[in-house]
């Protein structure tokens, strides 16, 4: 995998992500869907959860999204020069991507038990 792959793939999840931020953000101004936005059991049982689930995923991503770029800049760095491998960097930076991703639903799931009980 050449650099310039890497940096095609770099743009495509950051597509990506913005991709989940503006869905957040514009399914909370929407009635609940089961087509845009952060659709979870919880997030649909009213219109209130909805909303607060919307705001709530927005905010949490966009507070991920920041520290995974930090974390994927240097990680990145290090393990190119370390290890001299832009395959594993690039499995890295997936792994990194789920993890953060898992952590936006559970985050958003406990805020919505703890709100709405």
């Amino acid at each position: 995998m050449s650099i310039l792959s890497t940096i095609l793939t770099y743009l495509f999840f950051i597509f990506l992500y913005s991709l989940f931020l503006g869905a957040f953000y514009f399914s909370s101004h929407m009635k609940s869907n089961v087509v845009f936005g952060y659709r979870t059991s919880s997030s649909l049982k009213s219109e209130e959860s909805w909303k607060y689930a919307q705001k709530k995923a927005y905010k949490i991503s966009k507070i991920l999204f920041i520290v995974m770029a930090i974390i994927t800049a240097i990680s990145d760095v290090i393990f190119y020069y370390i290890e001299k491998d832009i395959e594993f960097v690039f499995e890295y930076n997936i792994v990194l991507f789920v993890i953060f991703f898992i952590a936006l639903i559970v985050q958003v799931e406990y805020d919505l038990r703890k709100e709405f009980k």
